[in-house]
């Protein structure tokens, strides 16, 4: 609990964190607000069934994928930020790098940001997957079989995401 409340006290001094998570938030409800017009396009196209489903697993997929990869550009972000403050002993510390925040966040997107695609692409298709177990039927005992697998393999796909960034 002390190293925990020491971590908040951390991450709440650094302003440049709260920044970060704004930014990227409104780029997330920017991404939501392009993402509902496709999605209302697609319910509204005159295409069949089968293909207007096939689209909409696609648009699911980018959104999950997209939330997923913009939450961890974050996390590495303010992994790195809070990493280099614990390295050089403070904020304001003498060797403390000048724009730290812009190198943590160059590292993002440049060193570390294949990893963060792909290890996202697993989460967005799992809850994709998991958006569609609707189509098993009255069968309660397959479907909780099924959402306990689902919910296994995503617990330890978010697990290794995090702690592989």
């Amino acid at each position: 609990m002390l190293v925990l409340q020491k971590a908040v006290k951390l991450v709440w001094s650094l302003p440049e964190v709260t920044r970060v998570a704004y930014a990227f938030m409104a780029v997330m409800l920017l991404w939501m607000g392009i993402w509902s017009f496709g999605a209302a396009g697609v319910v509204a196209s005159s295409r069949g069934d089968l293909g207007r489903w096939w689209l909409l697993v696609v648009l699911s997929v980018s959104l999950f994928w997209t939330g997923a990869v913009l939450c961890n550009t974050v996390h590495v972000i303010v992994s790195g930020l809070v990493f280099l403050v614990l390295l050089h002993g403070g904020r304001n510390a003498s060797s403390m790098p000048p724009n730290s925040l812009m190198k943590s966040l160059r590292y993002a997107v440049t060193t570390s940001f294949g990893s963060i695609c792909y290890g996202s692409l697993f989460t967005a298709a799992i809850r994709t997957l998991r958006g569609f177990r609707s189509k098993i039927g009255n069968n309660e005992c397959l479907l909780c079989c099924v959402d306990f697998l689902f919910q296994l393999v995503e617990t330890l796909v978010r697990f290794f995401n995090k702690y592989a960034y």
